[in-house]
């Protein structure tokens, strides 16, 4: 039985359908919706929520008894042989330049082309590794990479800040952290993250526009958000960003 770390509870979605043998990746046999769904039930909301992708680097599913499972939330949605490549040491790339669209605070599309939340962290991870960004060691020596979701992230909390109203930017920001220790501390099913979720969601209505990154030396930097809806009208400026792993 898996169960959520902390909480005592079965995990019946598709994280637990993803697990097991499998190694995060999905079951023999083909469950490519699985994948899908889980992407847009568990790393959709972490993405809308600006949880930092390290803040999730502590399992989101444990075994009852194991110490810990080397486990996070974005690797579920790696598909097997899909692999990146983070470069050498003293390998440097030209830098690049990609474009991702967010429609009501969902991925929807890279470079103008169409994507499933899942497919956008796929692609992300790719590129955003080839840069060298998105890798995490622990004080204890583990290394968790989620290049992918360090982008989206970065992307989408650049976009909140030119669309969102001041105040419910800076209250949003308070949920998004108390999101984040929920989920670290294994309260994926608590009331409050619950309560959380629904706010979040709510105040994706406006997040609707493009955000270039620059990817380049070991950093995602997000440039000046392109939104669908005038920025002095949001009462805020498009803002500049930048995360490095």
């Amino acid at each position: 039985m898996i169960v959520l770390a902390g909480t005592g509870r079965e995990v019946t979605s598709a994280a637990a359908k993803l697990a097991g043998e499998t190694g995060g990746h999905p079951p023999a046999g083909g469950s490519v919706r699985d994948v899908e769904t889980f992407a847009e039930d568990h790393c959709l909301p972490a993405i809308q929520a600006n949880a930092l992708v390290f803040d999730l680097a502590w399992p989101l599913v444990a075994v009852p008894g194991a110490s810990s499972v080397e486990r996070t939330l974005w690797s579920y949605v790696v598909e097997p042989g899909d692999r990146w490549r983070f470069p050498a040491e003293g390998e440097f790339l030209a830098p690049e330049e990609v474009t991702v669209t967010f429609d009501r605070g969902v991925p929807v599309a890279v470079d103008g082309e169409t994507v499933s939340v899942a497919e956008a962290l796929r692609r992300l991870n790719r590129r955003v590794a080839a840069q060298g960004a998105g890798q995490h060691r622990t004080e204890d020596g583990r290394t968790f990479a989620a290049p992918g979701a360090l982008a989206l992230v970065t992307a989408h909390r650049a976009l909140e800040r030119a669309t969102l109203e001041p105040g419910l930017a800076r209250f949003k920001r308070q949920v998004d952290r108390e999101w984040a220790t929920l989920v670290r501390d294994g309260q994926w099913f608590s009331p409050l993250k619950h309560a959380l979720d629904s706010f979040v969601v709510d105040a994706q209505e406006t997040v609707t526009g493009d955000v270039r990154l620059l990817l380049h030396g070991d950093r995602v930097t997000a440039l000046e958000p392109r939104d669908d809806q005038p920025a002095a009208e949001a009462g805020t400026r498009p803002g500049r960003i930048a995360a490095q792993a």
